[in-house]
C-alpha cells in the first residue's frame, strides 16, 4: 500500500488548484486553516464543500461552530497561505499575520483576498482520513480583479507562470 499512496500523491500533485483559508470563530476565538481541496457543489442553493483532514483543529471546530468563510487568495499571499497551513503555528500567531474583518455571522474574512463566501454548516461527511463539509453560502462578494494563487506539484504559482 505504500506504494500506492506514494503514487496516489504523485498524480493528485498534478491536479492544479486553488488556494483558500478557511476561518471561523468559537467561544470567541479565532480559527483557520489553508485548504484547497474546495469546490461549488450547487448552485440552487448555493453550495460548496471543503475537505479537511481530521487531525486538523478545525475539523471538530468546524462542527462546533456551524459557520465558516471562505476566503480566496490571490498571487500576493502565498507566504500568508504557508502561514495557515503551518500546523506549528497557534492561531493567534497565525491571524497576527493579517488584517481581517467580520462578516454578520461573525466569520473572519480577509481584508485583501481575492473573494470571499460566507458559509452556514449544511453537513458533514466521515471518510477515509478526512471530514467533507457542505456549506450553504450565506453571502458572496470579490473584492478586487486580482490573480488568484494556484498550488501544482507541490509548488505555489501565479496563473501566468503556468
Amino acid at each position: 500500500m505504500p506504494d500506492l499512496v506514494e503514487a496516489y500523491k504523485e498524480v493528485m500533485s498534478h491536479w492544479p488548484s486553488g488556494v483558500s483559508i478557511i476561518t471561523s470563530v468559537f467561544e470567541g476565538r479565532r480559527y483557520g486553516m489553508t485548504v484547497s481541496a474546495f469546490t461549488s457543489v450547487s448552485l440552487h442553493p448555493a453550495m460548496i464543500c471543503i475537505c479537511v483532514d481530521k487531525k486538523a483543529q478545525m475539523c471538530e471546530l468546524l462542527q462546533k461552530s456551524q459557520q465558516f468563510a471562505v476566503n480566496i487568495l490571490d498571487k500576493t499571499q502565498v507566504e500568508l497561505a504557508k502561514t495557515f497551513a503551518n500546523h506549528k503555528l497557534d492561531m493567534p500567531e497565525r491571524f497576527a499575520h493579517a488584517e481581517f474583518d467580520m462578516t454578520e455571522t461573525q466569520s473572519p474574512v480577509l481584508v485583501n483576498c481575492l473573494a470571499w463566501l460566507d458559509c452556514a454548516l449544511h453537513s458533514f461527511h466521515d471518510t477515509g482520513d478526512h471530514v467533507i463539509y457542505v456549506a450553504e453560502v450565506q453571502k458572496a462578494k470579490t473584492l478586487e480583479q486580482k490573480e488568484p494563487v494556484i498550488y501544482y506539484r507541490r509548488g505555489w504559482y501565479q496563473v501566468s507562470e503556468l
